[in-house]
């Protein structure tokens, strides 16, 4: 009974998509009222059953949602691992791992983790992993498993501090920052409990948050939804801060045609600073949409769409489908995300594919540097305190 609302969300993120239950009409109103009611009931007697989070040695910063996803979280995580970084320290993340085949565990830096494909760890560990070397990465089932992990880890070689992607919701242990996304671009409707909306818990949970931060902005001047700045003030602590995150992106080449010259030189050429020509999109969000609005807002020349589910197994058949479209839509090249490239990078193309990356804007990250900063401050203080 106490893990039924993970199962439930795993089983929601396969159905959700199904044309029968796509809408929110008086069916899936009717079919899912008493399945929320019973999500309610498990979710109360999770609570009641959970053992006390543990405190570790090591500063702990959860990144999580209060919806089933698609807020921006693997970016944040990014940027946070970059100000950890930034202090001289080294970052540990503990990761799920969603999506893989198989249960082994890893602990590795981002630089090992490399050699080990999408399947084997997971399609956001790879994307992470790919950009952060240094960083250290637990991936396991058990977000319990991955901290005991890296705390283990770090007894060896220092972490200065450890990420918990999509650690919300966690008994596991005590964190010292819990950051909860909201994306600008959800729907008042996704507010209601799983399976009737997207909500993992009631939104009064939103009590526990330390920062409640609100992504897929793309203008410094863009304004939240009025309705979700409403709820946000309604459901959370007034204390709270609440940060707008600006998204800024930039596109990236992954992939090129060799021609025979190419194929011939001891050196890469030089992939062009932006695309050229029409381009096929091919994504596996939760959130779709934002890809799609954020490459318009490039001014990406887009020719045709392919949606699939969120963590798309990329195989032979979903390959070939995005092969007929481009030969179908005389696409001159994929754009993609990194998350999707994951997947798609042991695939031969034979058109270019290009990345939109999706950053946080540094200045709007102030916020977190400064608590992140004192955490780590007050943690050092006390250590030495301790060892006098």
């Amino acid at each position: 009974m106490i893990s039924a609302p993970n199962s439930l969300e795993r089983w929601w993120r396969d159905v959700r998509c199904a044309p029968l239950f796509s809408g929110r009409g008086a069916m899936r109103l009717s079919l899912f009222y008493p399945l929320s009611f019973l999500y309610w009931l498990a979710l109360r007697l999770r609570s009641v059953f959970s053992a006390t989070p543990r405190r570790i040695s090591v500063p702990v910063i959860s990144v999580g949602n209060i919806t089933t996803g698609g807020t921006g979280k693997t970016p944040l995580v990014g940027a946070l691992i970059e100000i950890i970084e930034s202090f001289g320290l080294r970052a540990g993340v503990a990761l799920s791992g969603y999506g893989r085949s198989g249960e082994k565990e890893f602990i590795a830096t981002g630089k090992e983790l490399s050699a080990h494909d999408a399947a084997e760890i997971g399609d956001e560990s790879r994307e992470l992993a790919a950009r952060y070397a240094n960083a250290v990465f637990a991936i396991s089932g058990s977000k319990r498993n991955s901290l005991r992990l890296l705390e283990d880890y770090s007894q060896k070689t220092r972490l200065g501090a450890l990420i918990i992607d999509d650690g919300f919701q966690s008994a596991a242990v005590y964190r010292d920052l819990d950051i909860v996304l909201l994306s600008a671009r959800s729907h008042r409707a996704d507010y209601r409990l799983l399976p009737l909306g997207e909500l993992r818990e009631p939104l009064s949970g939103l009590r526990r948050a330390d920062i409640i931060a609100i992504s897929h902005l793309a203008q410094s001047d863009e304004e939240p939804p009025e309705w979700l700045t409403k709820l946000v003030e309604e459901h959370s602590r007034s204390e709270t801060p609440k940060i707008s995150i600006v998204s800024d992106f930039e596109l990236r080449q992954v992939a090129s045609v060799k021609t025979v010259d190419e194929s011939d030189s001891a050196t890469k050429p030089t992939p062009p600073p932006s695309p050229a020509g029409r381009a096929l999109l091919v994504s596996g969000l939760a959130r779709n949409s934002w890809f799609h609005e954020s490459a318009k807002a490039q001014a990406v020349d887009i020719v045709g769409i392919l949606e699939f589910a969120d963590h798309q197994k990329y195989d032979s058949g979903s390959t070939e489908l995005i092969n007929q479209k481009l030969h179908e839509l005389v696409a001159d090249y994929i754009l993609t995300t990194a998350k999707d490239w994951a997947k798609l990078e042991k695939w031969a193309w034979d058109v270019p594919v290009w990345l939109l990356e999706t950053r946080m804007r540094p200045e709007t990250m102030n916020e977190l540097r400064e608590r992140l900063e004192n955490i780590l401050s007050d943690r050092a203080a006390v250590s030495s305190s301790t060892d006098q």
